[in-house]
């Protein structure tokens, strides 16, 4: 299944098994080429009066990721939930609760494109990668094209947050650490991908 964000809005894709969806079969939409999907994807992007829109597709889950590939331009990012003993470093960025993270610059592997990232929005020193955590999809419209952007997220670990401060020319403001106490605070604030798909991971960290 994958979930794939718009601003508010959601569009879920699923994977059509007629054992087990067939119930379902008078009431759902099936697609079964990149065409259709295509026309489905960009006419939900475009309608003024969307909403959250879930389809089916008939053919093997692996295939859906090119499917999206084949549809919009895909944009890879990469950013990380630093656990601290405050809590989980956090950032506003223009006005929004959110994590640090940035585009993958070329040749630069994902897992290197988050530790550069979270480290030069917060400046949080000595960072490493302790897991890989789920992938969020989002969308925007870029010069009239659109775009998925697929952010690969890490947790990680620092050995130096004593001269951590905002990346300001990034429309950071300020940094704060989320515990389990204002996980739901931030949760409300934040964007829906990294609520709806983040959200729980955090929770499960935190717990730790």
């Amino acid at each position: 299944m994958y979930k794939v964000f718009y601003e508010a809005n959601c569009f879920s894709v699923f994977v059509y098994q007629q054992e087990s969806n067939h119930d379902l079969e008078s009431k759902i939409i099936i697609i079964s080429t990149i065409n259709e999907f295509r026309q489905k994807v960009l006419s939900w992007l475009n309608r003024t009066d969307r909403k959250d829109e879930t389809i089916y597709v008939s053919v093997a889950e692996q295939r859906i990721e090119n499917f999206f590939v084949q549809s919009l331009k895909v944009v890879n990012a990469s950013g990380g939930l630093v656990l601290t003993p405050k809590g989980i470093l956090a950032i506003k960025r223009n006005g929004f609760s959110d994590l640090p993270k940035g585009h993958v610059e070329q040749g630069e592997s994902i897992e290197k494109t988050a530790l550069r990232e979270v480290e030069e929005e917060t400046c949080a020193r000595q960072l490493k990668i302790i897991e890989k955590l789920p992938t969020t999809l989002h969308c925007y419209q870029l010069n009239g094209v659109w775009c998925l952007k697929k952010t690969h997220w890490y947790a990680m670990m620092s050995d130096d947050l004593k001269q951590t401060k905002p990346q300001t020319n990034e429309g950071i403001t300020h940094l704060f650490y989320v515990d389990n106490e204002s996980l739901g605070k931030f949760r409300s604030e934040t964007y829906r991908s990294i609520n709806e798909v983040l959200g729980p991971e955090m929770e499960k960290l935190l717990a730790k």
